[in-house]
């Protein structure tokens, strides 16, 4: 898993920060990981994958919390989907 001063992460801060997401929900809420990745193992892959924080299909953005093990989902206030 990834450092919280991985070039990703500092973006995701930042975009965060800036209010430019929307926060959509975390990974403890089985129905909110099924509508984002289709089912609660391609989450595990992805997280696998990529670490705990990457952007998925360039609009879902995954944020970690380390010290109570939960990832946030954020998405881009601006864009419609």
């Amino acid at each position: 898993s990834q450092m919280g001063s991985t070039p990703i992460a500092a973006t995701i801060k930042k975009m965060i920060n800036k209010e430019k997401m929307e926060y959509v929900g975390n990974c403890t809420d089985e129905n909110i990981v099924e509508l984002i990745f289709g089912s609660v193992s391609e989450f595990a892959r992805q997280v696998e994958e990529n670490g705990d924080r990457f952007i998925y299909k360039n609009y879902i953005v995954v944020s970690y919390d380390v010290e109570n093990d939960i990832h946030y989902f954020w998405k881009n206030k601006f864009k419609r989907y």
